[in-house]
């Protein structure tokens, strides 16, 4: 399953990362549920990562290293 964060599709290995943490941290039971977590996040590219930045400072906020 390829997540889609405030219209940026993630590919399946970060969307895989992301699903397993947030299952992890009991902030959600299924991957769908995952998607709806996110969906007021927003997403930047900054350098060699991309953050999801929660809407509030309760949430999670997810730093992840792109590809080379």
């Amino acid at each position: 399953m390829n997540l889609t964060v405030n219209g940026v599709v993630l590919n399946q290995k970060r969307s895989s990362l992301i699903i397993k943490e947030l299952i992890r941290e009991a902030v959600a039971e299924h991957p769908q549920d995952v998607e709806e977590y996110l969906k007021d996040y927003t997403v930047e590219e900054v350098g060699s990562s991309i953050i999801l930045r929660p809407p509030s400072v309760e949430g999670i906020q997810i730093s992840l290293f792109k590809s080379s």
